[in-house]
């Protein structure tokens, strides 16, 4: 009995321990599986980090040709923009002298509320119009004409204000002749092209000498023209409006009325009769189209627009 008992404890005891043998087997296989899922995933991981290095890298790399290919087309703009600007003063040049060359002075910068013109020794002839008579060839006049001025801010009604220097007086005598009527009238032009107060005296003088001793000759047409513009140069711009309306009276045909007009109109704006300045040059705009003066009074009728409506 007691050996039966024995063996079948022996027996239990042998299956126990078979049993936590295998348990201990099973639980070994389980952390054997684990550990190696673990290690596989890791050197997935690796294999991915290395990968996503690889391509920051390759991306960095492009990045860093970017920025290389930036500075260099921020050069070839800075450049490009140099040789622009090169261009743009080569062209104010080029059109300053179409304009003179013309008769007009070159358009204002912007910001710059002028209106200029400078009729000189033009030979485009206003549509429909009679040839002038041939005159004295003559170096072309510079000088702006006069200009209009914004009003200060603080004013209530546009104005124009007319430049601080003070008109100079037309001298009292004619200036003594040379004898020969082309060379008076160049010396009359020749004093213009100073533009300051004592050359356009000097100028008004001499074209009014020249009307006087050649009143028939064939510059006397562009005398009376420069002896208008003389007074408005001295910014006496009552006789000047007298003279341009006096000079397209006696000659309606001349290839300067356009011009004369222009000036005419600037010495209103001048006064601060805007509206009859508008009037004028609609009038330029109207009947000379084609003409260079009409251009530019396209470009100061904006202006003065801009300071006072046009009268309906």
């Amino acid at each position: 009995m007691h050996c039966k008992s024995l063996i079948v404890t022996l027996l239990s005891a042998g299956s126990l321990m078979g049993l936590a043998g295998c348990g201990t087997v099973s639980t070994g296989g389980q952390f054997q599986n684990t550990v190696y899922d673990t290690h596989r995933r890791v050197s997935t991981l690796d294999t991915t980090v290395s990968q996503l290095n690889t391509t920051a890298n390759s991306l960095q790399a492009r990045v860093d040709a970017s920025e290389q290919e930036m500075k260099k087309l921020q050069s070839i703009s800075e450049e490009n923009q140099a040789k622009l600007s090169q261009i743009e003063k080569k062209l104010d040049t080029l059109r300053d002298t179409l304009y003179r060359s013309m008769g007009l002075s070159p358009v204002p910068s912007k910001g710059v509320s002028e209106v200029t013109v400078d009729p000189s020794n033009v030979t485009i002839e206003q549509p429909g119009a009679t040839p002038p008579a041939p005159s004295v060839p003559a170096t072309p006049a510079p000088g702006p004409a006069s200009s209009i001025t914004e009003p200060p801010a603080s004013t209530g009604a546009p104005e124009v204000i007319a430049k601080a220097t003070p008109p100079a007086a037309p001298p009292a005598a004619l200036p003594p002749s040379t004898g020969n009527p082309d060379e008076d009238f160049k010396q009359a032009q020749s004093n213009f092209r100073k533009q300051d107060a004592a050359g356009y005296t000097a100028a008004l003088g001499g074209f009014e000498a020249y009307l006087q001793r050649y009143p028939n000759s064939d510059n006397a047409g562009e005398a009376q023209f420069w002896k208008a513009r003389s007074l408005q140069g001295l910014e006496q711009y009552d006789q000047a409006i007298s003279e341009f309306e006096k000079f397209r009276k006696a000659y309606p045909n001349h290839q300067k009325v356009p011009y004369s007009l222009h000036n005419q109109a600037v010495s209103h704006a001048r006064l601060g009769q805007n509206d009859r300045a508008i009037a004028l040059f609609e009038q330029i705009i109207k009947d000379y189209p084609t003409n260079p003066a009409a251009q530019q009074a396209k470009s100061d009728l904006e202006k003065l627009r801009g300071k006072k409506p046009s009268t309906p």
